[in-house]
């Protein structure tokens, strides 16, 4: 069984990863699009998606 902790620091790295290699997948849905920051900037917002 793993700890908490050595999950938790799994998590994190690879979010750092994701962030550092600039990977963001679009993941459309009602109300993640619609509170967004970056609705302007999204291809999936701009075909109306979500």
């Amino acid at each position: 069984m793993r700890s908490s902790i050595a999950a938790f620091r799994e998590r994190v790295s690879g979010m750092i990863t994701t962030i550092c290699t600039k990977e963001f997948v679009a993941k459309p849905s009602f109300m993640g699009c619609r509170n967004c920051d970056y609705g302007d900037l999204c291809e999936v917002g701009e075909k109306g998606v979500g």
